[in-house]
């Protein structure tokens, strides 16, 4: 004959009435410390240091951006013409001026606006409204690109 053995399943508040108040208070601070460790270790889980030097800020031009419009502005004029761009719903563009004028570059449909510091200045946007916008100088109202986002 197989003896049977009596297995008690103790409930969180059944255990806890049958603790002493000196282990309560042991099992409390051990829980306390506990959580402590763990946030800690959370709150610093991604502050490693990799031994390098600090990413250098990105230089005009060096963002991942998937398109680059670069223009040339010479005395309110775009060297080269007027030109049409196309790029990809979704894509992130960057556009980068150079050149001599102080006017400020406007990208309609975006209403985004570069100010032109010594000739220069860029902006970084994600194409996602579709269409076709001008880019233009603001003060001029000189067309510098017709930007098809598709």
């Amino acid at each position: 004959m197989v003896a049977k053995e009596s297995v008690a399943i103790l409930t969180f508040s059944q255990l806890w009435s049958k603790l002493t108040p000196m282990n309560m208070i042991t099992v409390l601070l051990g829980a306390t410390g506990l959580l402590l460790v763990v946030a800690v270790a959370l709150s610093f889980g991604g502050c490693g240091d990799d031994g390098g030097a600090a990413d250098p800020a990105p230089a005009l031009g060096d963002a991942a951006a998937d398109v680059v419009i670069a223009l040339d502005v010479v005395d309110g004029d775009l060297v080269g013409g007027s030109r049409q761009v196309a790029v990809a719903l979704g894509d992130s563009v960057e556009v980068v001026v150079t050149g001599n004028s102080d006017d400020q570059v406007h990208v309609h449909g975006y209403d985004l606006y570069v100010d032109l510091v010594d000739g220069a200045g860029s902006t970084t946007f994600d194409a996602l409204i579709p269409g076709t916008f001008e880019i233009e100088l603001e003060g001029s109202s000189r067309l510098l690109v017709r930007l098809t986002v598709s």
